[in-house]
């Protein structure tokens, strides 16, 4: 698999770094909320397709993967599996590009993320959004659906012969590519398959997690408060600021654990028991028994609890967390510091971007 990177060399949040002064135009537009300047390495230049720089703030809603959208055998493949009660969708904001880009550009943003993607966390949290840098088609709507991949395979013994089904769609089901193999046994390779395709292979080239995004930038983080984040709210521990953090767009380095295979355990472990105690709590406070939160599952499939079930769950998980886990570490991004990278993946198939079999995920 060949890897492609956009470094994005000098980024500035409020203030300015000397020799990152834009360019002069035409239009004012007043400054920038967030400014960024950088450059494309010589190798993603070989990518085929218009790319340009966008921010991507992501949105939680109501719903689940659409199966019911995909054609009949598709849908039969995939009968009595449950895919949650909630997906995900990014809002592709479009920022001010100067220069030429992919090569020496600088992009400068003016305004707030969507107002859709700026929510609290939870009540009394501070009004804030989520997202990415991040790279995108030329031509792109301005809501992308996730695109997911989902597998099922069968075998009618022990010994075969299987059947494997791969799908990679958007949330809605209007776009999808989907392979289906019939093969000897579980371990033959794909030439000893009888492979049927069918759907958009155009889709397998946005590998970005959503439809049009073609990459992330999954390190740092880009969030956008409405209202400043004060010490001893979870919004500021979450993003590692105990002195708090003021309004306006940030970028803030994931935690440093994530790197660390026995602090990334133990944060995990403590993230898992924080959310069975609040589980436990808010069915007590709400005289519920959810399973689950904040969706829970039952003989009718996934659905999201109440949002004052969810609200109170989110509350007392936050609580837990700051008394109980480490504050995550995570500075913020200076305009002396190493840049962000964009890694795009040119190779033009989606199944394979985990770097795994084709026919096991």
């Amino acid at each position: 698999m060949l890897r492609r990177s956009i470094v994005v060399a000098c980024v500035s949040i409020s203030a300015l770094a000397a020799g990152c002064e834009p360019q002069a135009g035409e239009a004012y537009y007043g400054e920038p909320l967030l400014r960024m300047r950088g450059q494309v390495s010589t190798l993603a230049l070989s990518i085929a397709q218009p790319i340009k720089p966008a921010l991507c703030f992501t949105e939680t809603i109501p719903g689940t993967l659409n199966i019911a959208a995909l054609p009949p055998e598709l849908q039969a493949d995939f009968e009595g599996v449950g895919f949650g009660a909630s997906r995900t969708r990014a809002h592709i904001m479009d920022v001010e590009v100067e220069g030429e880009f992919p090569a020496e550009f600088s992009v400068d943003v003016y305004a707030p993320p969507p107002a859709a993607t700026i929510k609290p966390l939870f009540t009394g949290e501070p009004p804030s959004a989520w997202g990415y840098v991040c790279a995108v088609q030329a031509e792109h709507a301005a809501i992308a659906e996730t695109v997911s991949g989902t597998q099922l395979w069968t075998c009618d013994t022990v010994d075969g012969p299987c059947r494997t089904t791969n799908v990679v769609m958007t949330d809605s089901g209007s776009r999808y590519y989907a392979e289906r193999f019939a093969c000897p046994t579980l371990d033959t390779t794909d030439s000893q398959c009888v492979v049927n395709r069918s759907g958009e292979v155009a889709l397998l080239t946005e590998t970005g997690g959503f439809e049009h995004v073609v990459a992330l930038v999954w390190d740092p983080e880009l969030v956008y408060l409405a209202a400043p984040a004060p010490p001893g709210s979870y919004t500021a521990f979450k993003l590692g600021a105990p002195e708090g953090l003021p309004a306006g767009y940030h970028l803030r380095k994931r935690w440093i654990g994530y790197s660390d295979s026995q602090l990334d355990e133990q944060y995990a472990l403590g993230q898992i028991a924080a959310q069975q105690q609040a589980i436990v709590e808010a069915n007590t406070i709400h005289g519920t028994s959810y399973d689950n939160l904040p969706d829970y599952s039952d003989e009718n499939g996934f659905h999201l609890a109440p949002p004052e079930v969810i609200d109170t769950y989110e509350r007392i998980r936050a609580r837990i967390e700051m008394e109980s886990l480490e504050r995550p570490v995570r500075s913020s991004i200076a305009p002396d510091e190493p840049g962000l990278t964009l890694d795009l993946i040119e190779q033009q198939n989606w199944l394979d971007r985990f770097g795994v079999p084709r026919r096991l995920f």
